[in-house]
């Protein structure tokens, strides 16, 4: 297939780059580089600096290139700084979404895998599934929410668009073997962020002791980066012109910031200093997600559910690559 992939320059979609061009498809990339590393994409996928609200550039780019389908990654994901700047988010994750919709009608594209969030759901201790209630309690999640509604019509009878949506939750590790990694300014997923506390020695901050939890700290559903990758090929073969399909992708269990936070004193043989502080307003007990319709609809099982596996990659590329993407190739660590 003929595939472009936005968003090709960051964390998660670099690694679904990696596989396509690995699986023989036709890779082209768009990122406007505000938040993708230029060094993260692969060599074999043709690359375009540029951005999706340019509807007459990307309808241009879809039509000279027949792209067959629309991998969507390109958006602003930080949940915390969807407070401070709620317009970004909905310029960016929502109206940028339609602008792109808007070029693939225009060129006649026909599908669409998207990048969405277990953030739609929002707070809940229950075990998520695809029909549980969407009440998200962030911009960021209002935003996800609702480039889904919209792409949701784009299904209809009219337009009759095929789009999946994969609702993530925590993504983590990498693929260190092919040079991947995870590198965000600034970090906030916990795992590097706690790897790079043990290589810097920096202090950590544990918000919230007295969760209903074993350990009192929340619990959290990870992913491998890996197998959501798998979750975008095997979306591959279901997408439907005229069918709107939304999927979780979890692992079914999670684990504590405890438990994650002494995984990865382990394997990066350093102490983790911390201290406690106040839990955040808002911040439920447990998210964790229900995959058996992902398992039963897109044939996939996660391949990489264990905890050490997702800290060890992670923290094999830290150790070789300190200051990100920005570290020099012929630099002795």
């Amino acid at each position: 297939m003929r595939i472009l992939v936005t968003g090709g320059a960051g964390y998660i979609g670099s690694h679904v780059v990696r596989r396509l061009v690995s699986d023989k498809h036709k890779v082209f990339v768009v990122d406007n580089l505000s938040e993708g590393h230029r060094a993260a994409v692969h060599p074999k996928a043709r690359f375009y600096k540029a951005h999706i609200e340019d509807i007459a550039l990307m309808t241009r780019m879809l039509k000279i290139h027949k792209i067959d389908c629309v991998m969507h990654f390109a958006a602003n994901a930080y949940v915390r700084k969807s407070f401070k700047n709620p317009l970004k988010y909905w310029d960016n994750n929502t109206l940028g979404t339609m602008d792109l919709m808007r070029a693939m009608l225009c060129a006649g594209t026909p599908y669409m895998i998207f990048s969405s969030s277990c953030a739609t759901y929002g707070n809940t201790d229950q075990i998520i599934t695809e029909t549980t209630p969407q009440w998200p309690v962030s911009p960021y999640g209002h935003s996800k929410l609702a480039a889904e509604l919209f792409l949701r019509s784009m299904a209809c009878s009219v337009y009759r668009r095929g789009i999946v949506a994969l609702r993530y939750f925590n993504a983590a590790g990498c693929e260190d073997m092919f040079g991947l990694g995870e590198d965000h300014r600034p970090e906030t997923h916990l795992i590097p962020v706690l790897l790079r506390c043990a290589y810097r020695q920096a202090k950590f901050v544990v918000y919230g002791k007295d969760f209903d939890t074993p350990d009192g700290t929340c619990i959290r559903d990870y992913i491998h980066v890996t197998d959501l990758v798998s979750a975008h090929v095997a979306a591959l073969n279901v997408v439907q012109e005229g069918e709107f399909q939304a999927f979780n992708l979890g692992n079914g269990r999670g684990y504590s910031v405890l438990e994650v936070l002494n995984m990865c004193k382990k394997v990066a043989g350093s102490p983790i200093f911390w201290k406690s502080a106040k839990r955040k307003p808002g911040d439920p007990a447990r998210l964790c997600a229900d995959n058996t319709l992902a398992r039963q609809k897109l044939n996939w099982t996660p391949q990489f559910p264990e905890l050490h596996y997702m800290v060890e990659s992670t923290w094999n590329w830290i150790a070789t690559n300190p200051l990100g993407y920005d570290t020099p190739p012929d630099s002795v660590h």
